[in-house]
């Protein structure tokens, strides 16, 4: 790198370049994908650099920005080189358009190519066509085994019935057999015959690959999604904690393989496996522990080395700086400092940098970061040299886990990420993953922890009791954030075991009753006063202890500070001394944490409270983490809303209630990553959005339940923003809503459900003023679930009225203040193609044929393949018909199903629909929200779609009867190229629909979550 920038007579985008390709051969994919995307663009690359560029940031996770550069450069791709390169990155984004066009001009410039035959020979094989497969093999040099497989699968497969494929298998050639087994797997899921997949996949002789682990995924999603009609499972879940375990050892053994980590995580989702997906991961982890592994003890590096001590060294300091210099930048983790130029063991170096970082990181400010970084990196420079193995694998899980403790997670798990990389060894891949587990551990993200935990426990049986140590506490940490309280506790007299066979009991037995208390309390469903007066007791009593030890103070400093606080509002007692005993802490905390335990000892936390934890929860790269990470943040903001005094200040209040939304949702319009729209940078911010945005005609509502359960509203309208109201319970009730979403909004669209039960089955669901005109709901992710058309006010004192908010104006909902003021800034989405997808026969088809004339006439091309549509992405408008499906383990959507064998994730749609501009679903409780359960964000389809970068989606939040796409889209499409906004159109449409019978379930259940602002942006101008 110093070499390129070195170099003369080079120009800027030259050396970019040359950095790029370098950055790809050291496997520095995210960097050289983000020197891609700052490529001055006026820029002009040849064909060849272009079609490498594209492969780099399609390998680097980078579809859009790979997707960019093959369609400005397809027309220079010219050599052979050119167009393999080109079309490997093609089909690395699944452009199959493009992959065909590139496979045509390789065919007619270059028929000596192979890879046009091997794509062929993929598609064959995709669309189970033995047949095509043979015929495309039965000539190729050293393929005459493969073909034949391909002969015997096609005759096997031509019959009638169920294929005996355990069968099949065992009459393949033995050099194909695994071959024969992953396409038998394949054509069992192409019949809809999922357990027999299943039993080919884990029978006892297979071999797990790439390729089958792949399948396996496909298997275990279509078991989870494809329920019988009372959700029963096809087979045993005992077998689906098989498949998962299969995959968690096949991941274990190569800690490189990110699409198996990413596809077997999503699985464990609750939007694909509900509740059942923690249950299987926890099960997976119970397996990985029971075994006992082979315990080593390792020896204690005495006299350990400060690196502020090397620095005095003045030869030493000279050839560490000349050493920092030269290997610039410095990867942590891959360089290697000269043994010669070390001045002291490197075992003794590396245990004084390990204990320098577990203090610096406790107490690192941002600018900070890049020192304590350089540290690292030399630490682990040096931990090459010494002579107890794999010491700089904890230096780097220590660094992320203080980082992280210090309120920088993302710069926490970016570093994690490292152990991964350079984890050669089952030892090593053992120590990586549980350093992985622990940061997700800490930042409750059980399901993940758990998964990452197994696979540290399958990568090897071996382990020091060191690292042993750190292990039961992740699991600990684990079971405890599960409220699996038994087993935490049980963990942790295995760990007190351990510490007292370590000799280590006197120093840090007071760690195991921290972490006791820490399940103790959390097992706590209520407070009960005798209970919690004696866990306050002992929490004062380990606080002294950890003072004492100079030990690690932030577990029980948190700890000690919310139970005080608890303590108080519930008139228990608080222990003399305990308040000092705090203070004591908290003088040793980092500045970050400090913030954090004075917030969490607040009974109300103040605006700048809320802003100091708003900041250490901001900064991710993705938006899923920022629901994980705003945990604590969202807590505090509902306390503040306890107070009237909260709600007397307009800001604060604003700001409260914005941080209790679903902000973790990708801002509109994204091309390579889900990065989620910036937080509000001050307290003003929220406030001063509702007022910009109501002063242009549209209202805001802003809505959240207090800790206390109540309800607080703030409404602005016409640039003004009324005063906070907290909802008299009577008129809107927690527990009703808990109650309502039992059974709502899903029986809504039940046959036979009465005209009225829309009215009584919301009565304590009500507000008690709704403003006049279009008004955008924006709700706390517990209230998500409401539906805005069904919103009714309740003046105290007059009659209640029968009309819906939605009968009489443009009612919708977005996320949150932050996505919507992202959205309001971007410029339409869409190249203006509309587009519709249909698929299957029956029911489906019906409704398609109704449709037809109506979509022929606004522009719509029909695609009615039973298949997720792949060229939708980038549409301007995408209308989708199918069946939808709830999860019978916690009710929130699942499934996307035609009346054939298809079925669909909510995020398998959503991200075939990338970018549209707006999508209008007619699939049954496509519109449904429901609250996440572990996360403080939201699940749906819906909501799935605007992480995919949409502006807007049209859905019902409740099942859809087929009458109403074909009455509902004339009207609206008839709207949305008059040029109304999207608002306006769905109100419209809606309200044709209303007064032909009356009914909600079918007037008002076409709902606008998103913008409803956006217009048609190819016949009229968008908002600046």
């Amino acid at each position: 790198m110093n070499a390129i920038e070195l170099a003369e007579g080079l120009d800027d985008n030259v050396k970019a370049v040359l950095r790029i390709q370098a950055m790809a051969v050291a496997n520095m994919g995210n960097h050289a994908l983000m020197e891609i995307r700052g490529l001055d663009p006026s820029f002009a690359l040849s064909g060849g650099v272009a079609a490498g560029l594209a492969l780099i940031a399609a390998e680097a996770g980078g579809q859009g920005t790979a997707s960019g550069i093959l369609k400005r450069y397809q027309k220079e791709f010219s050599t052979r080189q050119d167009l393999e390169t080109a079309l490997r990155a093609a089909r690395r984004i699944d452009d199959d358009q493009l992959a065909r066009d590139l496979v045509g001009a390789l065919e007619q410039k270059f028929p000596e190519s192979d890879l046009p035959a091997l794509v062929k020979y993929t598609e064959a094989l995709q669309r189970v066509d033995h047949r095509a497969a043979y015929d495309i093999m039965k000539d190729r040099p050293g393929k005459a085994v493969v073909a034949e497989m391909h002969r015997q699968l096609a005759d096997a497969f031509s019959g009638s019935g169920v294929p005996d494929y355990l069968g099949i298998v065992t009459r393949i050639a033995p050099e194909v057999r695994e071959i024969a087994r992953i396409e038998c797997a394949r054509h069992a899921l192409w019949l809809g015959l999922a357990p027999h997949a299943l039993q080919l996949l884990l029978a006892p002789e297979a071999v797990l690959v790439s390729t089958s682990s792949r399948f396996l995924c496909e298997t275990l999603q279509t078991l989870l999604i494809k329920r019988g009609p009372n959700g029963d499972l096809a087979v045993d879940e005992s077998r689906l904690v098989d498949g998962f375990q299969a995959l968690v050892m096949r991941l274990s053994a190569d800690t490189t393989d990110k699409a198996l980590r990413a596809r077997l995580l999503d699985l464990l989702e609750p939007s694909v496996a509900g509740a059942l997906g923690e249950t299987i991961a926890l099960a997976v982890l119970n397996r990985a522990t029971a075994a006992q592994p082979n315990v080593t003890v390792r020896p204690e590096v005495k006299d350990r080395i400060a690196f502020g001590d090397l620095l005095k060294n003045e030869q030493f300091r000279e050839t560490f700086n000349a050493w920092t210099k030269a290997e610039a930048p410095l990867r942590v983790g891959y360089t290697r400092f000269p043994l010669a130029s070390l001045p002291a063991d490197a075992d003794r170096i590396c245990e004084g940098i390990l204990h320098e970082i577990d203090y610096q990181a406790r107490h690192v400010e941002l600018e900070d970061i890049n020192t304590l970084l350089m540290i690292l990196a030399f630490g682990t420079a040096v931990a090459r040299h010494a002579h107890l193995a794999n010491l700089d694998l904890p230096l780097i899980r220590t660094t992320a886990v203080r980082l992280s403790i210090g309120g920088h997670d993302q710069t926490g798990r970016d570093i994690v990420e490292t152990m991964l990389e350079i984890a050669e060894t089952p030892e090593r891949r053992r120590i990586a993953w549980f350093g992985i587990a622990d940061i997700y551990a800490r930042g409750n993200r059980i399901t993940e922890a758990a998964i990452y935990a197994a696979a540290g426990s399958f990568a090897s049986g071996d382990v020091d009791d060191h690292q042993l140590w750190h292990e039961t506490q992740v699991v600990y940490r684990i079971q405890r954030d599960a409220l699996d309280v038994a087993h935490a506790l049980e963990t942790l007299q295995r760990a007190d075991t351990l510490l007292r066979s370590m000799g280590r009991h006197e120093t840090y037995g007071h760690r195991i009753e921290t972490m006791a208390l820490l399940a103790e309390v959390a097992g706590q469903a209520t407070i009960n006063f005798k209970t919690f007066a004696g866990l306050l007791q002992r929490a004062v009593r380990n606080g002294e202890d950890v003072l004492d030890k100079d030990d690690e103070p932030e577990p029980i400093a948190l700890l000690l500070a919310t139970m005080i606080r608890d303590a108080a509002s519930a008139g228990i007692p608080v222990p003399g001394g305990a308040t000092e005993v705090l203070t004591k802490l908290t003088e040793r905390l980092g500045p970050n944490v400090r913030q954090l335990v004075d917030s969490h000892g607040r009974d109300i936390p103040t605006a700048d409270d809320l802003m100091g934890l708003l900041g250490l929860a901001s900064g991710q790269r993705y938006s899923a983490e920022v629901g994980t990470d705003s945990k604590g943040l969202v807590k505090a903001a509902r306390r503040a809303l306890d107070s009237d005094t909260t709600l007397l200040d307009i800001d604060t209040v604003c700001l409260a209630l914005e941080l209790t939304t679903d902000r973790a949702i990708a801002a509109p319009g994204w091309t390579d990553f889900k990065s989620p729209p910036p937080a509000f940078a001050k307290t003003q911010g929220p406030a001063e959005i509702m007022r910009e945005i109501s002063s242009e005609g549209i209202n805001i509502v802003l809505v959240a339940l207090a800790k206390d359960g109540s309800l607080v509203r703030v409404t602005a309208s016409g640039g003004v923003i009324s005063a906070a109201v907290r909802e008299d319970r009577s008129l809107f009730s927690g527990p009703k809503l808990e109650e309502w979403r039992e059974n709502y909004p899903f029986l809504y669209g039940m046959p036979g459900m009465p005209a009225n039960a829309f009215l009584t089955t919301t009565e304590r669901l009500r507000f008690s003023q709704l403003p006049a005109g279009p008004t955008i709901l924006i709700t706390d992710t517990k209230l998500a679930s409401l539906p805005p058309n069904l919103m009714r006010a309740a003046p105290a004192g007059g009659q209640v009225p029968f009309e819906y908010a939605g009968q009489l104006y443009p009612y919708s909902a977005a996320p949150s203040l932050s996505w919507l003021d992202a959205a309001r800034r971007l410029e339409g989405i869409g190249d203006g193609r509309r587009l519709a997808w249909m698929p299957g026969g029956g029911t489906m088809a019906s409704v398609a044929d109704f449709c037809a004339d109506t979509l022929h006439e606004h522009g719509f091309e029909l695609d009615r393949q039973e298949r997720l549509p792949d060229h939708f992405g980038g549409a301007s408008m995408a209308i989708v018909v199918a069946h939808g499906g709830l999860n019978p383990d916690g009710g929130a959507f699942q499934v996307v199903a035609d009346e054939g064998h298809l079925a669909a994730t909510a995020n398998e749609l959503a991200t075939s629909l990338h970018n549209v501009g707006v999508a209008i679903l007619f699939v049954c409780s496509g519109g449904r929200t429901d609250k996440h359960p572990s996360s403080d964000a939201t699940l749906g389809l819906a909501r799935e779609l605007l992480d995919q970068g949409l502006q807007a989606v049209v859905a019902s939040p409740w099942p859809l009867e087929s009458l109403v796409p074909p009455r509902w889209l004339p009207k609206f499409l008839s709207e949305w190229d008059a040029g109304n906004s999207l608002g306006q159109s769905v109100h419209a449409a809606n309200l044709a629909l209303f007064a032909r019978d009356g009914n909600p379930a079918v007037g008002l259940a076409m709902t606008i979550f998103g913008n409803p602002e956006v217009r048609n942006h190819v016949q009229s101008a968008t908002r600046d």
